[in-house]
């Protein structure tokens, strides 16, 4: 967050500097420039003046009283003066009281009389000439535009500088006002910006934050719910088991069958917290990423049929016989070891639940791309309000009967980690008569077309 800040305050002070500099420049360059601009639209305004004067003299109005309104209104609109003689040194129209002195400068440029002055030629044509004439200082100086007429009249216009140089100040006035105000609205505007990104930097770290502690918190109800959950699980076991163990030490019974029982008791205890613990190790592996999935094409219908040979024994202890009529290969792409044991404990709950004298049907159902495998078991419904709840770690439905066939709680949520580590579906379904458990995976074939299967896969079993 503060490397954050410093950059855009270091931008800021970077685009600060270079606007200084620009304004630095905008102060030494200005006066020469915009005296230079003014002054070429200054001999832009003589030439005009002078093409308004020769129309005059041509057409010979230049004695009327019209045209004398309008010479004063030309030296006026470009503040210019002027003078126009004949060649008898006759002064014509003159427009400043001073005009003899513009006389004898007029008949020095035609007599060449003002070589010695320290002139600057602007510009030189047939018929005119441009002269910049130096003063003692710049606002004394002034240019001098001479020449001749069609009808042999001679002009002289004049423009002072000081009128160029007030010009140009009030222009650089106007250049360094603008710039000033468009100075301090890009800083406050570059503030602005800035705090706003600043905020708006604090209020998502705050966010971020207020994130990690919720999570955090999660994680601690999470970890203190487990150990909760874990003491309660193991609770009754070790009661039992040292209960027991403290009746075979004392001797509580002294034949031979009720010391078998204890014996019995112990080691049914140990069993299931074996078990539990090999559970939560196995969900802990898959939960946190330690447990790798390896994806393989398998047939989902000879797992199945292993597993329900390799488990007849529990089905025969409650007189039930597994309805599996698929004979026919399944292929399917998943991780074969996770479905397996996915398939283990829809079993297991099946005959945990299932009534008496009932029946559990598989069945394996394909449907476009995905292949379902199910497990019905008749009896009881879920309750609707535990449905969203029994995929949680040591969420029973009926406590009472899970203790009494020693179930954990964590199969379904070992379930829930396997299926969503390999991206497939899974769920539960009630009906009047019991319920059914499901998983969806990709039909093999349809992996191979989707691209997911490696190309050293054994395509023959496709």
């Amino acid at each position: 967050m503060k490397k954050k800040i410093s950059r855009k305050l270091r931008y800021t002070i970077i685009l600060g500097a270079v606007f200084s500099v620009l304004l630095l420049l905008a102060l030494v360059m200005s006066r020469p420039f915009l005296n230079r601009f003014f002054e070429k639209r200054r001999i832009v305004a003589m030439k005009s003046a002078h093409r308004q004067i020769e129309d005059a003299f041509a057409n010979g109005s230049y004695d009327s009283g019209e045209f004398e309104q309008e010479f004063k209104l030309i030296c006026e609109r470009y503040n210019v003066n002027i003078v126009v003689i004949d060649y008898g040194s006759q002064t014509l129209m003159a427009s400043s009281s001073d005009y003899k002195d513009m006389n004898q400068r007029l008949l020095g440029y035609i007599f060449e009389k003002n070589e010695e002055e320290d002139d600057l030629i602007l510009e030189n044509d047939t018929r005119y000439e441009l002269r910049k004439v130096q003063g003692e200082s710049p606002e004394e100086g002034y240019i001098d535009m001479w020449g001749v007429m069609e009808n042999g009249d001679l002009f002289l216009i004049r423009s002072p500088m000081e009128g160029i140089h007030e010009s140009a100040r009030i222009a650089e006035s106007f250049l360094l006002y603008f710039l000033g105000i468009l100075g301090g609205v890009t800083v406050i505007s570059l503030v602005l910006y800035t705090r706003r990104i600043t905020a708006e930097e604090l209020r998502e770290t705050n966010e971020r934050l207020m994130e990690d502690i919720r999570k955090r918190e999660e994680l601690e109800e999470m970890r203190s719910e487990f150990l909760s959950n874990v003491s309660h699980e193991l609770k009754t076991p070790i009661a039992l088991i040292r209960g027991y163990a403290e009746g075979l030490k004392e001797g509580v019974s002294e034949d031979p069958e009720s010391r078998d029982y204890y014996c019995e008791v112990i080691m049914d205890e140990a069993e299931k917290m074996d078990g539990l613990v090999k559970k939560l190790l196995d969900l802990n592996s898959i939960e946190f990423g330690e447990r790798k999935v390896e994806k393989t094409v398998f047939d989902l219908t000879g797992l199945i049929r292993d597993y329900l040979n390799d488990a007849s024994i529990l089905g025969r202890s409650k007189n039930i016989t597994p309805v599996f009529d698929d004979s026919s290969p399944c292929m399917v792409f998943s991780d074969e070891n996770g479905i397996e044991e996915v398939f283990n404990n829809y079993f297991s709950n099946a005959l945990n639940h299932v009534s008496e004298d009932g029946r559990i049907e598989i069945r394996l159902v394909r449907s476009g791309d995905i292949v379902r495998m199910s497990v019905f078991n008749t009896g009881d419904p879920i309750p609707e309000e535990s449905i969203p709840f029994i995929w949680d770690k040591f969420y029973k439905v009926d406590k009472a009967r899970t203790r009494k066939y020693g179930g954990s709680g964590v199969g379904l949520s070992i379930v829930k980690a396997i299926m969503e580590s390999v991206q497939g579906g899974y769920g539960v379904i009630n009906y009047e008569s019991g319920v059914e458990f499901y998983a969806e995976l990709e039909a093999a074939d349809a992996a191979k077309d989707a691209g997911h299967i490696s190309e050293y896969e054994n395509e023959d079993d496709i």
